[in-house]
C-alpha cells in the first residue's frame, strides 16, 4: 500500500496542473491505479514490493476531478467507523457547495 500511495502522490503532483487551473487544490481528485507483473511491462520505473515475487509496474487507468461513481460505492473504514459512504457524501457535498459559494463573482 505504501508504494501505491507514493505513486498516487507523484501522479497527483505531475498531472494536477493539466486538470486544475485555479489556486489551491480541488476538493476531490481521483486516481485509478493498477499494476502489472508480466515481464513485458517491467522497466526502469518498476519497483520491488515486499511479499511480491517479481517487480511491479504501476500505471494510471483514469484521472478525474468529478468522480460521480465515487458516490455509488459502499465505503467502510476499519480504523474509523465514522467514515462511511453517507459521511463522505455529506462532507464532499458541503465542500462543493462552499467552493461554489466562495467562487461566484
Amino acid at each position: 500500500m505504501i508504494e501505491v500511495l507514493r505513486f498516487s502522490k507523484k501522479v497527483y503532483n505531475d498531472f494536477l496542473p493539466f486538470f486544475w487551473k485555479k489556486k489551491g487544490h480541488p476538493i476531490l481528485f481521483r486516481t485509478d491505479i493498477s499494476y502489472a507483473i508480466d515481464p513485458i511491462f517491467i522497466d526502469k520505473f518498476s519497483v520491488n514490493i515486499e511479499g511480491m515475487d517479481s517487480k511491479v509496474r504501476f500505471y494510471v487507468n483514469e484521472l478525474e476531478i468529478d468522480p460521480t461513481n465515487f458516490f455509488y460505492n459502499n465505503t467502510m473504514c476499519k480504523k474509523n467507523e465514522k467514515i462511511t459512504s453517507e459521511y463522505l457524501e455529506k462532507l464532499y457535498g458541503e465542500l462543493i457547495n462552499n467552493y461554489i459559494k466562495n467562487n461566484i463573482y
